[in-house]
């Protein structure tokens, strides 16, 4: 075979080659690039069933119950890691987490998907003696939120997005919250964290008396930081 032509199918070989790998790296990429989270735009009600997929594993609605549902990975077809997160009007365990592998089904009825209903004010939501808070914007690298101005604080490493749940609304001190941070990375995407104060933000107390805390937030893109 003449050289000339031998080298000029080298190098075309290995461009190809390189191309399908660039490819190969842009979808891998593209399926973990961001986190979508989606709510529910009215709370659920007591005798409502939720199911992970039309004939997965179900989810019975005991009280009235604010539902998002997070999608880790928006970019595949078909079964694939998804979080149900639920936050009700319980003493026990007001706020419960889900693996799940499909879209959601309300009543045997898949929601969500496809569906233009997807937005909602939601921040403050009450639910019956709680109240919900959802942090109009999402938090980014390096911002920290701290359980009242000397409590406990967390650094966020991504996109995040905040809802902070207050147990006992009427309470003026110290008493139960929860801390909710849905992020943008398939490495725990879901954190939860007890409380007892209103929550700062970089050190500035938020939600308390602020008028900014409407919201929407369905569907809310967290992008992830790819390494």
């Amino acid at each position: 075979m003449n050289r000339k032509i031998t080298v000029s199918l080298v190098i075309t070989s290995v461009m190809l080659l390189l191309a399908l790998c660039l490819e190969l790296k842009a979808i891998a990429g593209e399926q973990c690039e961001c986190v979508i989270a989606y709510l529910y735009p009215v709370e659920l009600k007591q005798g409502d069933v939720l199911s992970d997929g039309k004939h997965g594993p179900s989810f019975k609605i005991q009280s009235d119950t604010l539902f998002i549902w997070v999608d880790l990975m928006p970019d595949a077809d078909f079964a694939h890691p998804t979080k149900y997160i639920f936050i009700r009007d319980h003493d026990k365990q007001p706020i419960v987490v889900h693996d799940g592998e499909w879209w959601p089904y309300l009543n045997g009825q898949q929601v969500l998907y496809g569906s233009p209903n997807k937005s909602c004010s939601v921040s403050p939501y009450q639910l019956d003696q709680i109240i919900t808070y959802l942090y109009p914007v999402e938090l980014k690298k390096g911002d920290v939120i701290s359980d009242g101005p000397n409590g406990a604080s967390l650094k966020m490493d991504c996109d995040t997005l905040f809802i902070w749940v207050d147990l006992m609304p009427s309470a003026y001190f110290a008493h139960p919250t929860k801390y909710v941070f849905i992020r943008g990375t398939l490495d725990k995407p879901v954190i939860l964290a007890d409380g007892e104060w209103w929550p700062c933000l970089n050190g500035q107390g938020i939600f308390h008396g602020s008028p900014n805390m409407g919201a929407l937030i369905s569907p809310f893109k967290l992008s992830c930081a790819l390494e």
